[in-house]
C-alpha cells in the first residue's frame, strides 16, 4: 500500500529539519498523518512547504518565502 511504503521511508529520515521533495501523493500522505486538512485543496507544483508543529500539539503547514 502506496500509505504504508511512504510513511516507512520517512521514517528512515533523520536530522532536525530534512528537505522532502515529493509529489502530490506523498504531500497527501504526510497531511493525513499529520491531520492537515490542506491535503484536499490544489498546491501549486515546486512551492515550498514547511511542516512545523505546534506547541499545542498538532501541526500546521506554512509557505515557505523564497528569494529569487
Amino acid at each position: 500500500d502506496f500509505t504504508v511504503r511512504v510513511l516507512r521511508g520517512l521514517s528512515q529520515v533523520h536530522g532536525r529539519a530534512p528537505l522532502v521533495v515529493a509529489h502530490l501523493g506523498v504531500f497527501r500522505v504526510l497531511c493525513h498523518t499529520l491531520e492537515i486538512a490542506h491535503a484536499e485543496r490544489p498546491v501549486a507544483n515546486a512551492v515550498p512547504l514547511r511542516f512545523v508543529p505546534l506547541a499545542a500539539g498538532g501541526w500546521k503547514l506554512e509557505a515557505v518565502p523564497v528569494a529569487l
